[in-house]
């Protein structure tokens, strides 16, 4: 990351604009008008020149701190859920990694399964590691998979072009193991799923729960492209039921649907090694047995999965941060500017104050009749800012998470944060109008 010139030069002039109506407003006005009769009609009414406007800039400020406020609860709790999120698999202490071969010397799937019949054993066996498998596509390696079109048994050709695609995974014997995906019923992928047996299927729950919502999945029969395999559009028994896993995000699941990687025709060459102690501290070891299979083998996109769940927060994390930070700011820039109101009207009403309070009026009741100006401004700030975010809330829903856009508690704990800081800030300022010296106030000009 870094600043770009047009970016810094933008937040400059704009700054710079923003100084100068800041200035250039309030000098302008005061060389149109007499200052000292406005300042004595002031002294005796609330609504001097110009007050209007101010409590129309208080407003605003309110609003957008508001509007933000509400941006800032949304964007959070999307996090919080994405971040609560059951990924279906264990991803402590695992490590996955590609080992791209060339077409020259692996030209076909069954080179690549001889490959990893060979390498798998040699993973198993290096000290601290527990299991070791190979997968088609890892979890979470990229928003792209294998979506695959499947005809269940006994449905109409017009009712299998209705079935939604489904995501194909080719996997080895432990794999479900290695992942720790749980098991819900039957068995997963073994060794006895290999070329020449009975094809055979693994489902997520998902997938059983769209086409066999009875809940009988184990035995049912589904049939799917394969090209260039004996199994092509041959009938697959479902062995297996086990739980979703999330393959390419994480805000939705996918139909999984798993099969042997000894009975798919695609080159598997994605490894999932699970481990005692640290993931990353295996790599070389790694690095050791491919090339002692394969000399000329690299091995890639070596990642720790749960740095991979991680980075699929990464962004709704920095979103949060942002929207935070500019509501907090923008929360602060309201409260001073409220104050600033507050404390101006207690300056115009110095003497108004000063009567009242050697009339008899106690300290609280020249609070409460400060604040009574304020409570409308803060009041309209929110109302305006709450329904800015409703109106905008639709924009958002691309951000948001199992929140909605016009969600009450949200937006009913933003507003409530922002008339809190409001009315608080207010009430500190109007404290020092109960502090004035009556005498002083009555002589003041």
């Amino acid at each position: 990351m870094g600043i770009d010139w047009r970016v810094l030069a933008f937040a400059v002039i704009l700054t710079g604009t923003a100084i100068a109506l800041c200035v250039i407003a309030p000098m302008l006005q005061s060389l149109s008008r007499d200052v000292l009769s406005l300042l004595q009609q002031g002294g005796r009414s609330l609504a001097g020149e110009g007050s209007r406007s101010r409590r129309a800039l208080a407003g605003i400020e309110i609003a957008l701190a508001v509007l933000l406020l509400v941006t800032a609860t949304l964007v959070t709790r999307t996090f919080l859920n994405l971040r609560a999120v059951n990924v279906g698999f264990n991803a402590d202490r695992v490590l996955a990694f590609d080992v791209p071969q060339p077409t020259s010397r692996y030209p076909d799937a069954q080179a690549s399964q001889v490959f990893a019949d060979r390498l798998l054993p040699r993973l198993s066996a290096l000290p601290g590691v527990e299991r070791a498998a190979s997968v088609l596509l890892r979890p979470l390696w990229g928003v792209a998979g294998m979506d695959w079109a499947v005809t269940v048994e006994g449905q109409s050709p017009t009712d299998a072009r209705q079935n939604p695609l489904v995501n194909l995974e080719a996997v080895s014997s432990g794999y479900f193991e290695t992942m720790e995906i749980p098991l819900i019923e039957g068995r997963t992928i073994d060794d006895r799923d290999r070329e020449g047996r009975a094809a055979a299927a693994v489902v997520s729950q998902s997938f059983a729960q769209r086409f066999w919502p009875d809940g009988r999945a184990l035995g049912r029969r589904l049939q799917f492209p394969l090209p260039g395999s004996p199994y092509d559009r041959q009938s697959f028994i479902v062995v297996g039921l086990v739980a979703d896993a999330k393959y390419r995000e994480l805000r939705r699941n996918r139909l999984d649907l798993y099969i042997s990687s000894a009975q798919c025709p695609y080159p598997v060459h994605q490894f999932v090694v699970r481990t005692a102690g640290r993931p990353d501290a295996i790599v070389n070891a790694i690095r050791a047995e491919v090339r002692a299979i394969d000399p000329a083998l690299p091995i890639d996109d070596v990642v720790v999965l749960r740095d991979a769940v991680e980075s699929q927060i990464a962004n709704p994390r920095l979103v949060a941060f942002t929207f935070n930070g500019f509501a907090v700011t923008a929360s602060a820039l309201a409260a001073l500017g409220l104050g600033t109101l507050v404390a101006w009207q207690i300056r115009l009403r110095t003497r108004e104050i000063g009567v009242r309070l050697a009339l008899g009026a106690t300290p609280r009741q020249v609070i409460t009749t400060v604040m009574s100006e304020s409570v409308p401004v803060v009041a309209a700030g929110v109302l305006a800012g709450l329904s800015g975010a409703l109106l905008l809330g639709r924009y958002l829903e691309t951000l948001l998470f199992e929140v909605a856009p016009t969600d009450p508690s949200s937006v009913v704990l933003a507003g409530s944060a922002a008339a809190a800081l409001a009315l608080l800030t207010s009430y500190v300022t109007a404290r020092s109008a109960a502090r004035i010296d009556p005498l002083a106030a009555i002589r003041a000009e």
